[in-house]
């Protein structure tokens, strides 16, 4: 599927079922991400890494999703629920950005710049690499 077709066709296909599917997905992946964080900080990986860890397990995921979801359930609610629901809550784009600006505030440019490229390029690869594995 074409994403920019998608993405334009999103907004005038949403019935009220699908406003509710990204609702929940957005409920259960922001669970997930806060969940992921707390295991994160109790085996001593902490921001940047945690976020970091979040960003590309979803990417990963949504690499397999996508391909999947075109194959199994084409134009259903699974869609805007995990892609736009459950992923975009999960991965942390925001929270990424503000922990960059964060540690570039403490002086720690190094690994601000680092954790940017770093997150940015296992982002890309775990994309792509999910949807090779998707076919």
């Amino acid at each position: 599927m074409n994403t920019g077709a998608y993405l334009s066709n999103a907004a005038t296909q949403a019935s009220p079922w699908t406003w509710a599917a990204v609702a929940l997905g957005g409920a259960c992946g922001a669970l997930a991400r806060h969940g992921l964080v707390q295991l994160s900080a109790r085996a001593g990986i902490h921001a940047p890494y945690a976020i970091g860890l979040a960003n590309v397990i979803g990417c990963f995921g949504a690499g397999l999703a996508w391909g999947w979801l075109e194959r199994v359930a084409p134009g259903s609610w699974l869609r805007p629920f995990v892609m736009t629901g459950f992923l975009g809550a999960f991965t942390t784009f925001s929270a990424f950005s503000n922990e960059a600006v964060e540690l570039l505030g403490q002086g720690r440019s190094a690994l601000a710049i680092g954790s940017v490229l770093l997150q940015v390029g296992l982002g890309l690869l775990a994309v792509a690499v999910g949807r090779a594995l998707i076919g």
